[in-house]
């Protein structure tokens, strides 16, 4: 694809790339997504980045998706296998391996040692994984057990405070679509089906009388129950849906001015509305996204043309993918080429 018109950003993005952390929202893997589907970026340009990360890769300690490992892990395979980039299979073993130490101590102490957050997130991490080494039957049973063990952890120590919206939109922030979209990739690949059925039947059954309050919310858990019954025709999950769905989400009023990337506004709110028409193409976008779309993409040309009369890297332009201009440029330039 040819993503090309934002030749300043993209200038900007290979002169500071190298000045940002590591992780996927704010950092270098995350860019190099963007950058990788560039028909104006050498390869070798991105490989170098693929490069400096892997020199530095010790230097991280959390695991976590958005800062961490596990995003790191997963952004390798994706440029590796979707990307034709050269990273060793021996590199993204090694940071599994580091992971799954860290995640393997706590589960058999079954003791939270953080948010329920995290777990969910290492636990659709962990079915990514298992989605894309299918060819290996002895790493697809050590992860299989692996995944039943995290549901057993989640499903023990989850409370009905944990799957509360946050008070703000926060796309990696609310666990219950997180929830749907874990359940539906297990149906999907047909694992711990039996424990999914019991959770939903005798415990997250008296979870789902609470609705999200933003509208914003409400649709992103619309968007995760739609993904869930694509795999399971699951009668209580269902019911839930039509009650959320008579809800009709419209955007409002609820983002702030300077609340605009995908991982906490109105770019977020526009992926939700694009991959819900994508599952299901009768699905009536908001009214107001339209507007939306063309808010973003003012903005972001105002960031194209402000970045050329400045080319080092500053903190009040963000460049991460889920937290800053990366993000918009790369939902806006896909949109204009799907839709």
């Amino acid at each position: 694809m040819n993503y090309c018109n934002n030749l300043n950003y993209i200038k900007y993005l290979l002169n500071n790339v190298g000045k940002l952390p590591l992780g996927f929202s704010i950092g270098q893997i995350g860019v190099c997504i963007y950058l990788s589907h560039l028909d104006c970026v050498n390869p070798k340009e991105v490989q170098t980045i693929i490069d400096n990360i892997i020199n530095h890769i010790d230097d991280v300690n959390s695991i976590d998706f958005e800062k961490g490992l596990a995003g790191i892990s997963i952004g390798f395979e994706y440029l590796r296998n979707k990307r034709g980039l050269k990273i060793d299979n021996k590199i993204i073993k090694d940071i599994d391996d580091k992971i799954y130490f860290v995640i393997s101590k706590e589960l058999q102490n079954n003791k939270l040692n953080a948010e329920i957050g995290l777990y969910i997130k290492l636990l659709l991490f962990y079915l990514i994984k298992i989605s894309s080494c299918k060819k290996n039957k002895e790493n697809v049973l050590i992860l299989k057990y692996l995944i039943e063990d995290l549901f057993n952890f989640i499903f023990t120590n989850i409370q009905i405070a944990d799957i509360l919206e946050p008070p703000s939109f926060k796309i990696l922030e609310y666990n219950l679509p997180l929830i749907f979209f874990a359940l539906g990739i297990s149906y999907r690949l047909n694992i711990a089906v039996d424990r999914i059925a019991n959770f939903i039947k005798f415990q997250l059954f008296y979870y789902l009388t609470v609705f999200p309050l933003l509208n914003s919310n409400r649709l992103l858990l619309l968007l995760s129950i739609k993904f869930f019954l694509q795999y399971s025709n699951n009668k209580i999950i269902n019911d839930y849906f039509i009650n959320v769905n008579r809800l009709y989400p419209t955007i409002s009023n609820e983002f702030m001015d300077e609340h605009i990337f995908i991982y906490n506004g109105t770019a977020g709110y526009l992926l939700i509305q694009y991959l819900l028409n994508k599952i299901d193409c009768k699905y009536n976008y908001d009214p107001l996204i339209i507007s939306t779309f063309l808010n973003l993409k003012n903005q972001f040309n105002r960031i194209n043309i402000r970045v050329n009369s400045c080319m080092n890297l500053t903190t009040n332009i963000p460049v991460g993918l889920m937290n800053g201009y990366t993000g918009i440029a790369y939902l806006l330039e896909h949109i204009n080429t799907h839709a």
